[in-house]
């Protein structure tokens, strides 16, 4: 486990090379946007999603590839977008993400929704190369999907654990499914048929595991240990009043997430030592 972790971290910081090298290269019109987008971009984030598609890539296809690569800067670039609409004051009204201040209280509220609209713009262009790609973020974005889970999560019921769980499949696990998924479409035909449909069921679970983690960090841990604010939704989600009941449910998704893992070893084992990781992170938090 801790050599896995070791490999994790070669893999972030390959995944942060592949960003700043898009950043400090793009031809912007004006140096100070680019700061803007340097700011979310290049800070100090886990790039979960993106190593998931990486450990799944490199199971099955060994070396990466550009076009591949592309792929996890749009995964990146398109949470740090949601990230940012998420921080400004008409929707969470957020003072710290990332082990710093949010965007907004940097640069300025327009700012900050200009870069969220050109981070998001710049992720359809880099996998213009794929239909299948683009028609999977347009699906991971839309109504039926981050917008649709962040609408209700700013405006809908949230006083029983089913309304929660249909704002997190909304909300949270479309980015999941696009990094997963996505993924599946740089293999050939056999390995995709093979493991798509484990694979949507492993990227819905993770993304309510994922969620849940996160609720109940907020609820229960520390800002200088999550690197953001925490007790911004007391008391907005019923479920996180109830400890107990919110850890039987993770554990219950990790189980889940284990068995349908195991039936694609040693394509798939990367990615079962990343979910160890995560969950030992988790728990040693709160």
């Amino acid at each position: 486990m801790l050599y896995y972790a070791y490999e994790v971290i070669i893999i972030r910081n390959r995944i942060y090379n592949i960003l700043e090298k898009w950043v400090k290269t793009y031809p912007f019109h004006n140096e100070e946007f680019r700061k803007s987008v340097e700011y979310i971009v290049l800070s100090d984030a886990k790039y979960v999603r993106s190593i998931i598609a990486l450990s799944l890539y490199e199971g099955v296809s060994g070396e990466s590839s550009e076009s591949f690569e592309k792929f996890l800067l749009s995964i990146e670039i398109v949470h740090a977008a949601s990230l940012l609409l998420d921080d400004l004051p008409s929707f969470d009204d957020a003072s710290l993400r990332r082990n710093k201040k949010t965007h907004h209280q940097v640069f300025g509220e327009a700012k900050t929704i200009l870069t969220a609209f050109f981070l998001l713009n710049e992720a359809y262009g880099l996998i213009s190369f794929s239909q299948e790609l683009v028609k999977l973020l347009n699906e991971a974005v839309s109504d039926k999907g981050l917008i649709g889970g962040e609408y209700d999560d700013l405006f809908g019921k949230k006083d029983s654990f089913d309304n929660v769980k249909n704002i997190h499949m909304l909300k949270t696990t479309p980015l999941f499914n696009y990094a997963i998924l996505g993924t599946l479409f740089f293999f050939d035909e056999k390995n995709r048929k093979a493991l798509w449909g484990d694979m949507q069921l492993f990227s819905t679970s993770l993304g309510k595991t994922f969620q849940l983690m996160d609720d109940m960090l907020d609820r229960f841990s520390k800002s200088e240990v999550t690197g953001k604010d925490v007790n911004k939704d007391n008391g907005k989600y019923v479920h996180t009043e109830d400890k107990r009941f919110v850890l039987d449910k993770l554990k219950n998704e990790i189980f889940i997430m284990h068995e349908l893992l195991k039936k694609h070893f040693p394509k798939t084992e990367g990615l079962y030592l990343l979910l160890d990781k995560m969950e030992r992170e988790f728990y040693g938090k709160i």
